[in-house]
């Protein structure tokens, strides 16, 4: 991906492609990763576009009236997946005129055709090459943070073990939450808990979980101080 940013040498973009099927192949047998196939047909269309980026001139990606047309279908076939009853077959709708009931039959919307074959212009995203690319690329940085996400879990989760449950005579409740404690409220959990500012995890500032302790005034000029916890 880095190579073709440099260079925009389209089969750059392929070949890193193929390495993020591989990738996502192999992290959809763990159910947690299933969590990322929302749109999972980037990938498959992302191969696909390199394919046919030689036999086309960058400007046939602007949007024509068959890709208009194309994405018109598209998205009537997706609204059919998701709303299936209101669409085939017949609403019947009671009225009522004084003491006589009258019953009329209005069609629902017919079932459209199964989604056609996108065209060039609208694989992975609808736009020019570098939309696409950056598309592509935000979707790709998921799989990547989520990664992160579980090795910084998995750092922390390897320091508690280490730190407290390895020194547990018993394995009780109470030894459990006072490890637990410990571990959180220690004068160094800063160290043992991954965090960004230590540089030992992968957290962002939004998610920073430092605990520790700060003397500080009540109010400004109070002459009162107490232990504050962060």
């Amino acid at each position: 991906m880095d190579r073709y940013e440099e260079d925009h040498w389209i089969r750059d973009w392929f070949d890193a492609n193929e390495e993020m099927i591989l990738l996502h192949d192999a992290l959809c047998c763990r159910r947690i990763f299933r969590l990322i196939q929302e749109k999972d047909e980037i990938l498959s269309e992302a191969r696909r576009f390199p394919e046919q980026n030689s036999l086309f001139p960058e400007e046939d990606l602007e949007l024509g009236e068959r890709d208009r047309e194309g994405l018109a279908a598209i998205g009537a076939y997706k609204d059919y997946l998701e709303y299936p009853e209101d669409y085939g077959g017949e609403d019947h709708i009671v009225y009522q005129f004084g003491d006589e009931y009258y019953t009329s039959s209005v069609p629902r919307t017919p079932i459209p055709p199964e989604s056609p074959e996108k065209t060039r212009a609208l694989l992975v995203a609808y736009g020019p090459l570098n939309v696409k690319w950056a598309a592509y690329k935000k979707y790709c940085m998921n799989y990547k943070r989520l990664l992160e996400d579980i090795a910084s879990v998995c750092q922390t989760l390897r320091a508690f073990v280490r730190m407290e449950f390895s020194s547990l005579e018993k394995l009780t409740p109470n030894n459990y939450v006072a490890s637990l404690h410990e571990f959180l409220f220690h004068e160094r959990a800063h160290k043992w808990v991954t965090n960004p500012a230590e540089g030992t995890g992968f957290y962002t500032y939004m998610d920073d979980v430092r605990i520790h302790l700060r003397l500080q005034e009540t109010a400004p000029g109070s002459g009162a101080f107490k232990v504050y916890e962060y």
